[in-house]
């Protein structure tokens, strides 16, 4: 460092080392109910995910362990200071019955969120009337399809 004043100059030197501070990787939920789904049908949701810290770009990558949880994008680029980017997460049951999973977000710094995933696949039945048809559940829940 060099410090110059009339009449007068200084020479400091100067040593440090650099400190990498990895991205906090943040969700606006920690949980996702999908509720009641028809068996066949799907529903989704949308998070997101933002980085906290002053870390750089890091690659951050979603992984799940159910396949009746589907989600995109699966992997993308997350800039520190307050980034943002939105996770689609689809739920389509093929049975009826519960189904819980997790979702895993790592950036490649290091960093690891988890979103605990649960949603309930029920049945369908169909009903013909003069009217249109009925798509019924147990739980009296439906969707008419009519003219």
């Amino acid at each position: 460092l060099k410090i110059v004043s009339p009449g007068n100059t200084k020479y400091i030197s100067l040593t440090g080392n650099g400190i990498y501070r990895p991205l906090v990787l943040t969700s606006s939920v920690d949980s996702i109910n999908f509720g009641n789904v028809f068996v066949g049908t799907d529903s989704a949701s949308q998070i997101a995910i933002s980085a906290g810290g002053f870390g750089g770009e890091e690659i951050i990558t979603v992984t799940g362990n159910s396949d009746l949880f589907t989600f995109s994008p699966s992997s993308f680029f997350l800039i520190g200071g307050g980034a943002t980017e939105y996770i689609t997460i689809n739920f389509q049951p093929i049975d009826e019955g519960t189904v819980t999973a997790l979702l895993t977000i790592n950036s490649s710094g290091g960093s690891t969120k988890t979103i605990s995933l649960v949603g309930n696949g029920i049945p369908l039945t169909v009903q013909i009337t003069e009217e249109g048809f009925y798509l019924t559940s147990e739980e009296n829940q439906y969707l008419a399809i009519t003219e």
